[in-house]
């Protein structure tokens, strides 16, 4: 068992990862795919939204109801009078919404850009451009001195990254091994190893050569993991 714990175990779990991230990825793919492959459709009752090629305009909801039904676009949306006062915006679409694509509007590219150039038709376009990348901030940090720190915020994430996988390796480990003890003292109990061993050994001296013997295993267990993450991240660096 502990063979299958360190060596097989982990490398089950990163495959059931990789391939249920895989699988997810590939589902939320194939139900947009065919939405974002199509036009949009567009009822405008604001009356602001500029012509975009790749987006049909209709006139009535019905017309957007029908063209969604015989599949001529992929979704529509409707921007309602009060867009300016409210910003709401209905996205309407045949899809059956599923747990990871239920909260992700099924609308093509382009269509935040298409509304900010709506909304600033006639200004300047650099200002219509800092419009759809409002904030770009660059933190700085600053030491008791209040001078600016020397220290790379990547490297601290890194080390921060870093203690939290070395403490969950750990935490798992003492259980391991508690459990590994546990169970070794109850079968040598049953076999009567127990009475045969304490005949020459003190109950103290077992009980530390276990703890030993049971601490050097999860060492073992946390050097053998640790290797095998750093080998999967660096070959999920190279794919990248």
């Amino acid at each position: 068992w502990f063979i299958v714990a360190t060596f097989v175990l982990p490398l089950a779990f990163a495959a059931i990862a990789g391939g249920m991230t895989k699988i997810a990825s590939h589902a939320v793919e194939e139900s947009t795919a065919e939405v974002r492959s199509k036009p949009l459709g567009y009822l405008d009752l604001w009356g602001g939204l500029k012509d975009r090629p790749g987006f049909l305009k209709f006139s009535t909801e019905e017309a957007c109801v029908r063209a969604l039904l015989a599949r001529s676009v992929g979704s529509f949306v409707v921007v309602p009078a009060d867009y300016l006062e409210t910003g709401s915006v209905r996205v309407m679409t045949v899809r059956r919404p599923t747990l990871l694509t239920s909260e992700r509007p099924p609308l093509p590219p382009g269509v935040r850009d298409w509304l900010i150039e709506s909304l600033l038709a006639g200004a300047d376009p650099g200002r219509v451009r800092r419009a759809k990348e409002p904030f770009l901030p660059s933190t700085i940090f600053l030491d008791a001195d209040g001078k600016p720190s020397t220290e790379d915020p990547e490297v601290v994430q890194q080390r921060s990254l870093a203690a939290y996988a070395f403490f969950l390796l750990l935490f798992i480990s003492i259980f391991s091994s508690g459990a590994y003890l546990l169970q070794g003292m109850a079968e040598e109990k049953e076999n009567r190893v127990m009475e045969m061993v304490l005949s020459s050994l003190t109950a103290d001296e077992l009980m530390l050569g276990k703890l030993i013997g049971l601490g050097a295993v999860g060492l073992l267990q946390i050097a053998v993991w640790t290797s095998m993450s750093l080998v999967m991240v660096a070959f999920a660096a190279i794919q990248l």
